[in-house]
């Protein structure tokens, strides 16, 4: 937001000087011209970054419940002679593997909208690569992190704990 309005200043600051040198424009019209540029990809960033938040929350749930929910295999498992980091390594294996998955679709329905969009993007091309895979990658790496907590407490399942619960 900040770079925004720094960005927002300096296409001002140009546009001032222009008035100056006598271009009739009234600022209220450069403002809200420029403005309204940099408000809707403000706009659209913060509703990106509820976004990711909603996308880790819900990957983080899914796989804490299947943790819970499959703490007797785990248990199982633990007994039979795996370590806790395959443990780990198979939940977080998992997960991101539903999270890569939802990644695929998501920027296929991206590239798919990008007609929509194609208005509100300023300074960047609709089906740009580059911008797409920062958002894939901003999404997997934010779920990996969401990934952690349930990956670490299948890890540090007591095997015989597990099996007296049932």
């Amino acid at each position: 937001v900040v770079h925004r309005l720094v960005e927002l200043l300096g296409i001002l600051d140009e546009r001032l000087e222009q008035l100056a040198l006598g271009e009739h424009h009234r600022v209220a019209q450069v403002v809200h011209r420029e403005g309204g540029r940099s408000l809707a990809g403000s706009g659209l960033g913060v509703f990106g970054a509820i976004g990711l938040l909603l996308a880790a929350t819900g990957v983080y749930g899914v796989m804490s419940y299947s943790v819970t929910q499959r703490t007797h295999e785990i248990g199982i498992r633990m007994a039979i002679g795996a370590r806790p980091r395959d443990v780990f390594a198979m939940i977080l294996g998992q997960g991101m593997k539903l999270t890569l998955i939802g990644v695929v679709i998501g920027l296929a329905l991206a590239f798919a909208a990008t007609r929509l969009m194609e208005p509100m993007l300023f300074g960047v091309a609709p089906t740009d690569p580059a911008a797409l895979a920062a958002a894939g990658g901003a999404l997997l790496a934010c779920c990996a992190l969401a990934l952690l907590a349930p990956a670490r407490r299948a890890a540090g399942v007591n095997p015989s704990e597990a099996l007296h619960a049932e």
